[in-house]
Protein backbone atom coordinates (compact mmCIF):
# COMPACT_ATOMS: atom_id res chain seq x y z
CA UNK A 1 0.00 0.00 0.00
CA UNK A 2 1.16 3.40 -0.69
CA UNK A 3 0.44 5.91 2.00
CA UNK A 4 -1.11 9.47 1.10
CA UNK A 5 -2.68 8.34 -2.16
CA UNK A 6 -2.82 11.16 -4.25
CA UNK A 7 -4.72 11.97 -7.73
CA UNK A 8 -3.37 10.88 -10.97
CA UNK A 9 -2.40 13.79 -12.95
CA UNK A 10 -4.02 15.50 -15.25
CA UNK A 11 -3.40 14.63 -19.22
CA UNK A 12 -1.24 17.35 -20.34
CA UNK A 13 -0.40 16.70 -24.34
CA UNK A 14 1.98 18.75 -25.92
CA UNK A 15 0.80 21.64 -28.70
CA UNK A 16 2.90 21.72 -31.53
CA UNK A 17 3.47 24.65 -34.08
CA UNK A 18 3.03 23.82 -37.54
CA UNK A 19 4.42 25.93 -40.12
CA UNK A 20 2.18 24.96 -42.52
CA UNK A 21 -1.02 25.96 -40.36
CA UNK A 22 -0.44 29.15 -41.91
CA UNK A 23 -0.66 28.41 -45.90
CA UNK A 24 -4.48 25.92 -45.34
CA UNK A 25 -5.61 29.46 -43.66
CA UNK A 26 -4.63 31.32 -46.93
CA UNK A 27 -6.08 28.80 -48.70
CA UNK A 28 -9.18 28.41 -47.27
CA UNK A 29 -9.74 32.65 -47.07
CA UNK A 30 -9.19 32.24 -50.76
CA UNK A 31 -12.08 30.06 -51.54
CA UNK A 32 -14.07 32.27 -49.14
CA UNK A 33 -13.29 35.36 -51.56
CA UNK A 34 -14.20 33.61 -54.96
CA UNK A 35 -17.53 32.68 -52.99
CA UNK A 36 -18.35 36.32 -51.90
CA UNK A 37 -17.05 37.35 -55.51
CA UNK A 38 -19.48 34.83 -57.18
CA UNK A 39 -22.63 35.83 -54.57
CA UNK A 40 -21.97 39.86 -56.06
CA UNK A 41 -22.06 38.55 -59.57
CA UNK A 42 -25.54 36.90 -59.10
CA UNK A 43 -27.07 40.03 -57.20
CA UNK A 44 -26.14 42.31 -59.84
CA UNK A 45 -27.46 40.08 -62.94
CA UNK A 46 -30.69 40.36 -60.86
CA UNK A 47 -30.82 43.66 -61.27
CA UNK A 48 -31.60 43.89 -64.47
CA UNK A 49 -34.61 42.01 -64.52
CA UNK A 50 -36.35 44.02 -61.07
CA UNK A 51 -38.26 46.75 -60.56
CA UNK A 52 -36.63 50.35 -59.49
CA UNK A 53 -36.84 49.77 -55.60
CA UNK A 54 -35.77 45.70 -55.84
CA UNK A 55 -32.87 46.67 -58.31
CA UNK A 56 -32.01 49.56 -55.71
CA UNK A 57 -32.03 46.98 -52.77
CA UNK A 58 -30.38 44.41 -54.82
CA UNK A 59 -27.43 47.01 -56.05
CA UNK A 60 -26.82 47.89 -52.29
CA UNK A 61 -26.63 44.28 -51.41
CA UNK A 62 -24.13 43.33 -54.22
CA UNK A 63 -22.24 46.54 -53.05
CA UNK A 64 -22.13 45.29 -49.41
CA UNK A 65 -20.99 41.66 -50.75
CA UNK A 66 -17.88 43.14 -53.08
CA UNK A 67 -16.81 45.39 -49.85
CA UNK A 68 -16.76 41.84 -48.23
CA UNK A 69 -14.71 40.09 -50.75
CA UNK A 70 -12.38 43.51 -50.71
CA UNK A 71 -11.89 42.52 -46.72
CA UNK A 72 -11.66 39.47 -47.10
CA UNK A 73 -8.91 39.72 -49.99
CA UNK A 74 -7.25 42.04 -47.07
CA UNK A 75 -7.23 39.47 -44.53
CA UNK A 76 -5.80 36.57 -46.69
CA UNK A 77 -2.99 38.94 -48.03
CA UNK A 78 -2.20 39.59 -44.08
CA UNK A 79 -2.14 35.98 -43.21
CA UNK A 80 0.04 35.06 -46.39
CA UNK A 81 2.92 37.65 -45.09
CA UNK A 82 2.28 36.11 -41.82
CA UNK A 83 3.01 32.85 -43.23
CA UNK A 84 6.04 33.93 -45.01
CA UNK A 85 7.60 35.41 -42.10
CA UNK A 86 6.93 32.06 -40.17
CA UNK A 87 8.78 30.25 -42.96
CA UNK A 88 11.84 32.72 -42.64
CA UNK A 89 11.66 31.79 -38.99
CA UNK A 90 11.95 28.72 -39.17
CA UNK A 91 14.53 28.74 -42.06
CA UNK A 92 18.12 28.78 -39.92
CA UNK A 93 19.97 31.80 -40.97
CA UNK A 94 23.66 31.04 -42.02
CA UNK A 95 25.06 31.37 -38.22
CA UNK A 96 22.11 29.30 -37.15
CA UNK A 97 24.02 25.95 -37.39
CA UNK A 98 27.35 26.59 -35.64
CA UNK A 99 25.12 27.87 -33.03
CA UNK A 100 23.03 25.00 -32.80
CA UNK A 101 25.87 22.86 -33.03
CA UNK A 102 27.50 24.79 -30.26
CA UNK A 103 24.71 24.39 -27.92
CA UNK A 104 24.68 20.50 -28.68
CA UNK A 105 27.99 20.15 -27.88
CA UNK A 106 27.24 21.59 -24.33
CA UNK A 107 24.47 19.23 -23.87
CA UNK A 108 26.51 16.52 -24.95
CA UNK A 109 29.10 17.44 -22.18
CA UNK A 110 26.97 16.82 -19.54
CA UNK A 111 23.93 14.17 -20.45
CA UNK A 112 22.44 13.97 -17.03
CA UNK A 113 21.20 17.30 -17.11
CA UNK A 114 20.08 17.15 -20.80
CA UNK A 115 16.40 16.16 -20.01
CA UNK A 116 14.34 18.55 -22.14
CA UNK A 117 11.71 20.07 -20.15
CA UNK A 118 9.14 19.98 -23.23
CA UNK A 119 6.80 17.05 -21.69
CA UNK A 120 7.01 17.38 -18.38
CA UNK A 121 3.45 17.99 -16.36
CA UNK A 122 2.12 22.00 -15.98
CA UNK A 123 2.49 21.70 -12.42
CA UNK A 124 6.47 22.03 -12.76
CA UNK A 125 6.23 25.44 -14.93
CA UNK A 126 6.63 27.49 -11.92
CA UNK A 127 9.61 25.66 -10.87
CA UNK A 128 12.91 26.70 -11.71
CA UNK A 129 15.26 24.52 -14.18
CA UNK A 130 18.56 23.69 -13.65
CA UNK A 131 21.22 25.13 -13.98
CA UNK A 132 20.17 28.25 -13.71
CA UNK A 133 21.16 30.22 -10.60
CA UNK A 134 18.79 31.61 -7.71
CA UNK A 135 17.17 34.71 -7.59
CA UNK A 136 15.86 37.08 -4.68
CA UNK A 137 12.27 35.99 -5.68
CA UNK A 138 13.01 32.00 -5.46
CA UNK A 139 11.79 29.96 -2.85
CA UNK A 140 13.52 26.70 -1.60
CA UNK A 141 11.23 23.27 -1.67
CA UNK A 142 12.93 20.54 -0.11
CA UNK A 143 11.48 17.44 -1.30
CA UNK A 144 11.36 15.03 1.61
CA UNK A 145 11.53 11.24 0.94
CA UNK A 146 10.95 9.46 3.84
CA UNK A 147 13.97 7.41 5.62
CA UNK A 148 16.09 9.22 3.51
CA UNK A 149 18.09 11.94 5.49
CA UNK A 150 15.09 14.24 5.26
CA UNK A 151 14.28 14.69 8.99
CA UNK A 152 17.83 15.55 9.59
CA UNK A 153 17.78 18.39 7.06
CA UNK A 154 14.46 19.50 7.94
CA UNK A 155 15.95 20.02 11.87
CA UNK A 156 19.08 21.79 10.38
CA UNK A 157 17.03 23.69 8.06
CA UNK A 158 14.68 24.51 11.22
CA UNK A 159 16.66 24.14 14.23
CA UNK A 160 19.71 25.01 13.14
CA UNK A 161 19.67 27.99 10.76
CA UNK A 162 16.37 29.21 12.58
CA UNK A 163 14.38 29.05 9.01
CA UNK A 164 10.59 29.58 9.07
CA UNK A 165 9.67 26.52 6.85
CA UNK A 166 5.93 25.15 5.96
CA UNK A 167 6.40 21.21 7.10
CA UNK A 168 3.46 18.86 8.92
CA UNK A 169 4.54 20.69 12.45
CA UNK A 170 1.78 23.70 11.29
CA UNK A 171 -1.58 21.39 11.21
CA UNK A 172 -1.71 22.17 14.78
CA UNK A 173 -5.07 22.65 15.15
CA UNK A 174 -4.70 25.41 17.86
CA UNK A 175 -3.13 27.61 14.58
CA UNK A 176 -4.53 26.54 11.91
CA UNK A 177 -6.66 28.70 9.63
CA UNK A 178 -8.71 29.00 6.54
CA UNK A 179 -8.27 32.76 6.09
CA UNK A 180 -5.15 33.33 7.06
CA UNK A 181 -1.13 32.81 7.02
CA UNK A 182 0.55 33.18 10.41
CA UNK A 183 3.43 31.52 11.99
CA UNK A 184 4.44 29.74 15.43
CA UNK A 185 6.79 28.28 17.07
CA UNK A 186 7.01 24.90 18.41
CA UNK A 187 9.77 21.94 18.21
CA UNK A 188 12.13 24.71 18.29
CA UNK A 189 11.05 25.66 15.38
CA UNK A 190 8.99 28.51 13.61
CA UNK A 191 6.66 26.90 11.08
CA UNK A 192 3.64 28.85 8.72
CA UNK A 193 0.57 27.59 10.17
CA UNK A 194 -0.68 24.87 7.55
CA UNK A 195 -0.01 21.02 7.31
CA UNK A 196 2.41 20.69 4.26
CA UNK A 197 2.47 16.55 4.56
CA UNK A 198 -1.42 16.77 4.03
CA UNK A 199 -2.54 17.67 0.30
CA UNK A 200 -5.28 19.50 1.67
CA UNK A 201 -3.29 21.97 3.98
CA UNK A 202 -1.35 22.58 1.11
CA UNK A 203 -4.15 23.56 -1.15
CA UNK A 204 -5.41 25.83 1.66
CA UNK A 205 -2.19 27.39 1.92
CA UNK A 206 -2.34 27.95 -1.79
CA UNK A 207 -5.54 28.99 -2.33
CA UNK A 208 -4.03 32.38 0.34
CA UNK A 209 -0.55 32.81 -1.82
CA UNK A 210 1.10 31.56 0.46
CA UNK A 211 4.35 31.79 -2.33
CA UNK A 212 3.92 35.21 -2.98
CA UNK A 213 3.30 36.38 1.35
CA UNK A 214 7.09 35.92 2.23
CA UNK A 215 6.38 34.22 5.34
CA UNK A 216 8.44 31.58 4.51
CA UNK A 217 11.94 30.00 3.73
CA UNK A 218 11.63 26.70 2.85
CA UNK A 219 8.94 24.80 1.94
CA UNK A 220 9.35 20.93 3.04
CA UNK A 221 7.17 18.25 1.71
CA UNK A 222 6.67 14.92 0.24
CA UNK A 223 3.88 15.69 -2.03
CA UNK A 224 6.11 17.07 -5.04
CA UNK A 225 3.01 17.79 -7.03
CA UNK A 226 1.03 19.86 -4.73
CA UNK A 227 3.36 21.69 -2.90
CA UNK A 228 4.81 22.64 -6.67
CA UNK A 229 1.58 24.51 -7.79
CA UNK A 230 1.95 26.57 -5.17
CA UNK A 231 4.56 28.63 -6.55
CA UNK A 232 3.83 31.58 -9.67
CA UNK A 233 6.60 33.36 -12.55
CA UNK A 234 7.41 36.06 -10.03
CA UNK A 235 7.97 33.23 -6.95
CA UNK A 236 9.45 29.94 -8.27
CA UNK A 237 10.13 26.90 -6.30
CA UNK A 238 13.88 25.88 -6.31
CA UNK A 239 13.53 22.06 -5.59
CA UNK A 240 16.11 20.03 -3.87
CA UNK A 241 16.38 16.57 -2.31
CA UNK A 242 18.13 13.39 -0.65
CA UNK A 243 17.69 10.49 -2.03
CA UNK A 244 18.74 6.83 -0.48
CA UNK A 245 19.14 3.62 -1.92
CA UNK A 246 15.26 1.87 -2.42
CA UNK A 247 16.47 -1.28 -0.60
CA UNK A 248 18.05 0.21 2.24
CA UNK A 249 14.73 2.48 2.31
CA UNK A 250 12.53 -0.92 2.42
CA UNK A 251 14.68 -1.98 5.09
CA UNK A 252 14.20 0.83 7.21
CA UNK A 253 10.43 0.99 6.75
CA UNK A 254 10.32 -2.08 8.10
CA UNK A 255 12.43 -1.77 10.87
CA UNK A 256 10.22 1.23 11.75
CA UNK A 257 6.99 -0.68 11.53
CA UNK A 258 8.70 -3.46 13.99
CA UNK A 259 9.40 -0.81 16.44
CA UNK A 260 6.29 0.48 16.51
CA UNK A 261 4.52 -2.85 16.95
CA UNK A 262 6.84 -3.71 19.62
CA UNK A 263 5.70 -0.34 21.46
CA UNK A 264 2.22 -1.36 21.24
CA UNK A 265 2.54 -4.84 22.24
CA UNK A 266 5.99 -5.73 23.29
CA UNK A 267 4.97 -9.48 23.25
CA UNK A 268 3.72 -9.66 19.97
CA UNK A 269 5.99 -11.36 17.22
CA UNK A 270 7.17 -9.27 14.71
CA UNK A 271 6.58 -9.57 11.05
CA UNK A 272 9.75 -11.22 9.21
CA UNK A 273 11.28 -8.87 6.39
CA UNK A 274 10.11 -11.96 3.74
CA UNK A 275 6.74 -11.12 5.10
CA UNK A 276 6.68 -7.85 4.72
CA UNK A 277 8.21 -7.91 1.96
CA UNK A 278 5.40 -10.09 -0.03
CA UNK A 279 2.64 -8.08 2.06
CA UNK A 280 0.54 -5.10 1.17
CA UNK A 281 2.30 -3.16 3.79
CA UNK A 282 5.62 -2.23 1.25
CA UNK A 283 5.95 0.74 -0.68
CA UNK A 284 5.97 0.17 -4.68
CA UNK A 285 8.93 2.28 -6.11
CA UNK A 286 7.89 5.46 -3.96
CA UNK A 287 10.19 7.82 -5.54
CA UNK A 288 8.78 6.61 -9.12
CA UNK A 289 5.41 7.06 -8.57
CA UNK A 290 5.97 10.39 -6.39
CA UNK A 291 7.78 12.09 -9.27
CA UNK A 292 5.43 11.11 -11.90
CA UNK A 293 2.65 11.50 -9.75
CA UNK A 294 1.20 7.75 -11.02
CA UNK A 295 -0.50 6.36 -7.65
CA UNK A 296 -1.80 3.35 -8.96
CA UNK A 297 -1.64 1.15 -11.79
CA UNK A 298 1.78 -0.64 -12.97
CA UNK A 299 4.53 1.77 -13.90
CA UNK A 300 6.07 1.41 -17.49
CA UNK A 301 9.54 2.23 -18.93
CA UNK A 302 7.91 6.00 -19.60
CA UNK A 303 6.92 6.47 -16.38
CA UNK A 304 10.84 5.90 -15.16
CA UNK A 305 12.01 7.99 -17.78
CA UNK A 306 9.39 10.84 -17.11
CA UNK A 307 11.16 10.52 -13.42
CA UNK A 308 14.53 10.97 -14.62
CA UNK A 309 13.84 14.16 -16.90
CA UNK A 310 11.99 15.37 -13.57
CA UNK A 311 14.98 14.95 -11.89
CA UNK A 312 17.92 16.41 -14.04
CA UNK A 313 15.76 19.47 -15.10
CA UNK A 314 14.63 20.14 -11.80
CA UNK A 315 16.30 19.12 -8.60
CA UNK A 316 20.03 19.17 -7.08
CA UNK A 317 20.16 15.85 -5.79
CA UNK A 318 21.97 14.95 -2.90
CA UNK A 319 22.56 11.56 -1.61
CA UNK A 320 22.47 9.96 2.19
CA UNK A 321 25.66 8.78 1.42
CA UNK A 322 27.04 11.24 0.66
CA UNK A 323 25.30 13.59 3.15
CA UNK A 324 27.93 16.15 4.03
CA UNK A 325 28.81 17.06 0.26
CA UNK A 326 24.93 16.79 -0.29
CA UNK A 327 24.47 19.77 2.46
CA UNK A 328 27.30 21.57 1.19
CA UNK A 329 25.88 21.97 -2.38
CA UNK A 330 22.55 23.03 -0.78
CA UNK A 331 24.48 25.72 0.85
CA UNK A 332 26.61 26.87 -1.78
CA UNK A 333 23.35 26.65 -4.16
CA UNK A 334 21.14 28.94 -1.71
CA UNK A 335 24.16 31.19 -0.12
CA UNK A 336 22.82 29.81 3.53
CA UNK A 337 26.43 30.19 5.07
CA UNK A 338 25.54 26.86 6.94
CA UNK A 339 28.54 26.49 8.28
CA UNK A 340 30.65 29.81 9.20
CA UNK A 341 33.81 30.00 11.30
CA UNK A 342 34.24 32.06 14.40
CA UNK A 343 36.71 34.52 14.29
CA UNK A 344 39.42 32.85 15.21
CA UNK A 345 38.55 29.77 13.47
CA UNK A 346 37.02 28.30 16.41
CA UNK A 347 33.53 26.11 16.08
CA UNK A 348 30.30 28.56 16.08
CA UNK A 349 26.98 27.41 17.62
CA UNK A 350 25.49 26.71 14.52
CA UNK A 351 28.22 24.82 13.11
CA UNK A 352 27.88 22.34 16.22
CA UNK A 353 24.17 22.15 15.75
CA UNK A 354 24.55 21.41 11.65
CA UNK A 355 27.02 18.23 12.57
CA UNK A 356 25.13 17.05 15.29
CA UNK A 357 21.86 17.01 13.06
CA UNK A 358 23.39 15.31 10.48
CA UNK A 359 25.05 12.53 12.49
CA UNK A 360 22.06 11.33 13.33
CA UNK A 361 20.60 10.53 9.13
CA UNK A 362 19.98 8.81 8.34
CA UNK A 363 17.72 7.36 11.03
CA UNK A 364 16.93 7.43 14.54
CA UNK A 365 15.07 4.19 14.85
CA UNK A 366 16.86 1.65 17.02
CA UNK A 367 17.30 -0.64 14.21
CA UNK A 368 17.58 1.12 10.92
CA UNK A 369 20.89 0.18 10.30
CA UNK A 370 20.56 -3.30 10.35
CA UNK A 371 21.65 -3.96 7.13
CA UNK A 372 19.73 -6.61 4.56
CA UNK A 373 22.79 -8.35 2.59
CA UNK A 374 23.03 -7.74 -1.41
CA UNK A 375 21.66 -10.64 -2.93
CA UNK A 376 19.85 -12.50 -0.03
CA UNK A 377 16.39 -13.73 -0.43
CA UNK A 378 15.34 -10.57 1.46
CA UNK A 379 17.06 -8.12 -1.11
CA UNK A 380 15.45 -9.70 -3.77
CA UNK A 381 12.05 -9.68 -2.67
CA UNK A 382 12.46 -6.02 -1.41
CA UNK A 383 13.34 -5.33 -5.03
CA UNK A 384 10.83 -6.48 -6.65
CA UNK A 385 8.98 -3.74 -5.21
CA UNK A 386 11.27 -0.86 -5.83
CA UNK A 387 12.99 -2.19 -9.02
CA UNK A 388 11.98 1.17 -11.33
CA UNK A 389 13.38 3.13 -7.88
CA UNK A 390 16.41 1.54 -8.05
CA UNK A 391 16.96 2.47 -11.55
CA UNK A 392 15.99 5.83 -10.83
CA UNK A 393 18.36 5.70 -7.82
CA UNK A 394 21.31 4.44 -10.46
CA UNK A 395 20.29 7.57 -12.26
CA UNK A 396 20.28 10.04 -9.85
CA UNK A 397 23.96 8.76 -8.61
CA UNK A 398 25.13 9.81 -12.20
CA UNK A 399 23.20 13.13 -11.58
CA UNK A 400 25.04 13.56 -8.47
CA UNK A 401 28.72 13.15 -10.20
CA UNK A 402 27.47 15.18 -13.09
CA UNK A 403 26.08 18.56 -11.08
CA UNK A 404 29.66 18.41 -9.29
CA UNK A 405 30.73 21.09 -12.35
CA UNK A 406 28.12 23.08 -11.06
CA UNK A 407 29.64 23.55 -7.37
CA UNK A 408 33.47 23.94 -8.61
Amino acid sequence: MIGGIMQPPPSNPESQLEYTQPTTIYSASSVSTQNYDTGASQFSAQTQQGPTTAQTSLNSHAEQLRNQASTTNNQAANIYNQATIMNNQATPTNNQPAQIENQAAKIRSQPAQAAIQTGLPSDFNNIATIPSQPSATDIPFFWHIPKAGGSSIKEILGVCLGFTIACELGGDPHYASDTSIETFQVAGKRVVNFNFYSPQGIDKARLLGIASSRKVDVFVSPYLHETARIFSPKNQGRLITMMRNPIERASSNYWLMVQQGLQQNPLAPPMTIVDYAKSNKIENNWMTRFLTNKMSGPLQQEDLQLAKDILAAKFIVGLLEFKEESLQRFDEYFGWNMLPSGPQGETTERQKCVKQKLAKAPDSNTFSRIPVKEGSKEASLLLLQNNFDMELYKYAKELFQTQKSLFM
